[in-house]
């Protein structure tokens, strides 16, 4: 293995270098081939969109990991992922979710009802080929194997 391939698997942690886990390396992966495959219409993905959408399935993906079913980032966390305002990146949301990409699951007290959701496989894979994405079958395989519950709730 090169010392370039290598590097980028390898981070510190306490002045001792640890190898990543494979599991997170194929979450990385997928969330890179999910921002290349939007990547192909940027008409109707624009960059905020393909940030956050890919960081939050990376997110969720991360989250599923740990048999958790839920996540909830603000969001200001969404906007930074984005890279844009609050604003932009709440009309981004609200599109998924109208698209049903997000499934939203219960209501906190947070200050604009903070929620916590679910992202939804099925729709995912289905609103990115609609969206001329043309996703490739490694990615959704991916998003199948990353997302979808033990229990197959969406199925």
């Amino acid at each position: 293995m090169n010392v370039s391939a290598r590097s980028s698997r390898v981070r510190m942690v306490a002045g001792h270098s640890r190898e990543k886990p494979a599991l997170v390396i194929e979450i990385n992966r997928t969330v890179s081939q999910l921002r290349k495959t939007m990547r192909r219409n940027r008409e109707m993905f624009p960059p905020s969109l393909r940030n956050q959408l890919s960081n939050l399935v990376g997110h969720s993906a991360r989250i599923h990991a740990r048999n958790l079913r839920y996540v909830h980032p603000g969001m200001k966390k969404m906007a930074e992922w984005g890279e844009c305002s609050e604003r932009q990146a709440r009309a981004n949301f609200s599109m998924l979710k109208a698209a049903g990409v997000i499934v939203p699951h219960s209501y906190g007290n947070g200050g604009r009802r903070a929620a916590r959701f679910k992202i939804n496989p099925i729709a995912l894979k289905v609103w990115l080929v609609r969206q001329g994405a043309k996703p490739h079958p490694t990615l959704l395989a991916r998003l199948d194997r990353f997302l979808t519950p033990k229990n197959r709730e969406f199925s």
